[in-house]
Formats: C-alpha cells, structure tokens, sequence
C-alpha cells in the first residue's frame, strides 16, 4: 500500500462501524501534528468464565484501553494503532522480537515518537472489539509476550529500573544455591528446595492478590485472584526463559518501564519488595520443616 496513512488492526477484532470516521475526525483537529494515534482496544470479559477473569485481575491488558486512560502515549498496541507514513520514514518492525508478538509493537513506537519528537494522541472514540483469547496456546501468549519484551531492557537502557527477584528469578537462584550446598553437604539440604516451592506459591498468591486489590479490583473469589496470579507467573517465566537462553543472567531484576515515563514504577517496586520479603518468610519457614523432618 501506498496510503498517506496505515492503519493497524489484528486480524480477529471487529472495528466499530465508525472507525475510520473517528481517526478522520481526529486528525483533523490535531493541531500538534501528532505522527499517530492510539485508539481503544475493547476486551469483552465473561463474569462466569474464570480465565476471563483472570486476564483482566492479571492487570496484563493495561494497554489495551490505554486510549481511556491517557491524552498522550509513547506506544500503541497494534491491534489498533493508525500511523502517518510521512512520520514513518525507515522505521520498520525489527526481526530480533517472536514472530508471534512480544516487545515488536513497544520498540516501534518509541523510534517513531522519538524520531518525530513527539507522543502518539490517544483516541478513545476509536474503537475496536477484541475477544478474549481461547484455545490450547491461550497461556502461552503471556509467555511469548515477557519473552520479547526482554529485548527492549537490552535496547532501551535509559527505560529499566532494577527490583527483588521476581518469583521464577527467585526459584532460579535458589535452586543454584540449594543445588550447591546439597553436593557439599549431603542431598537432604533438597528437601529445603522441595518444601520452598509449594510455600513460595501460596505467598505469591497472597502478595499478588493483595497487589490487584490495591489497583481496586476488589470482590473476586480467591480462585479467580489464582487465576490471575498463575497468569502473570507465565509471564514473569517469560522473562528468566530469555535470560537463560541469551546467557543474560546480569538482567535478573531488571525490569523495562513499559509506561516510559516511569509512571508505575513505584507501584511495581513497592510491590516487588513486599512480594520478596513474602519470599523470605517462606524459607524460612521451609528450612524450620526441614529441620523437623531431619
């Protein structure tokens, strides 16, 4: 296409019948010359379906309806996304992120409002319906999309901040540690390991759930709060898989501002810290039993 403008769209919404009328409008009376605009991503969440629930506790599509949320953006997801081509010039999707989505959308929104100095102008009235996902890979997505996100901590330096291990770091470096000590010492220092996981799992719970309240989502049931919990482990997975694949294991802790303007990394460092002293207690916990049981 040769078009003044190019409109992204994921291939399984369904765009409001006034779609184009909305960004038309929109540019229009943009007097700033914005080089994009960013519209709404609506995800239909069934109240009966637990995995519905669960995305929307996990906090994993803040992005989504990021259009309702800010004037102005760095990036846009791009299963709604309208770009001008004369802002474009070279910038094109880099080959280094997963085929299937991670971090690709991110690291294309930055170089186009960096290149053009300015933020990307949020267009609520822009909307698209996108369904909820399904089928066997739903999970994995969250996967893949922490696992390409890793990529933009390694790009974007002057974006990362650092916090605690997150649990999977967590679980990494203790089996390191545990696995150490147990050819030095003897295999039952194991069982310490084996104790930690299901202790580790129950705090994570308990920190994570406490954390989503927080944001004022409040009034779910502790499976739903489980849900979302395993969700967002999924994606924390997708972060240490990276590591060790790339040999990157100075990146544990490190974390990519995803708001690049450091508007929530307060929140997650907070909330990193209390989950990590969650962490502790349970090892300390673990080790008490292990001492019982030898």
């Amino acid at each position: 296409g040769k078009g003044n403008l190019i409109l992204f769209l994921d291939d399984d919404v369904s765009p409001s019948k006034d779609l184009l009328i909305k960004y038309y409008e929109a540019i229009k009376r943009d007097n700033d010359d914005h080089p994009g605009y960013v519209g709404y991503i609506e995800i239909p969440v069934n109240s009966k379906n637990r995995f519905h629930l669960g995305v929307k506790l996990s906090l994993m599509t803040t992005f989504f309806s990021i259009a309702k949320m800010r004037y102005e953006i760095t990036w846009g997801v791009t299963a709604n996304l309208l770009v001008k081509r004369d802002k474009l010039g070279d910038i094109r999707f880099r080959t280094i992120f997963p085929k299937g989505g991670g971090g690709e959308d991110i690291d294309f929104g930055i170089r186009l409002t960096r290149k053009n100095g300015k933020e990307l102008l949020c267009i609520p009235e822009a909307r698209v319906i996108h369904p909820m996902w399904s089928g066997k890979r739903r999970f994995k997505r969250f996967f893949r999309w922490r696992y390409g996100d890793t990529n933009l901590i390694l790009l974007y330096p002057e974006l990362t901040f650092r916090t605690p291990p997150n649990l999977p770091e967590f679980i990494f470096i203790l089996l390191i540690l545990t696995s150490a000590i147990s050819i030095v010492r003897g295999v039952a220092f194991l069982l310490f390991f084996i104790f930690s996981i299901p202790l580790l799992l129950l705090f994570e719970i308990l920190g994570t759930t406490l954390m989503i309240r927080e944001t004022g989502l409040k009034g779910f049931s502790i499976i739903e709060y489980t849900y979302a919990t395993f969700i967002r482990l999924i994606n924390e997975t997708g972060h240490i898989a990276f590591l060790l694949r790339h040999l990157k294991l100075e990146l544990i802790g490190k974390r990519f501002d995803y708001s690049c303007t450091g508007d929530f990394v307060e929140f997650e460092k907070k909330w990193t810290r209390r989950k990590f002293l969650l962490y502790l207690l349970g090892c300390a916990l673990s080790s008490l039993l292990t001492f019982v049981v030898l």
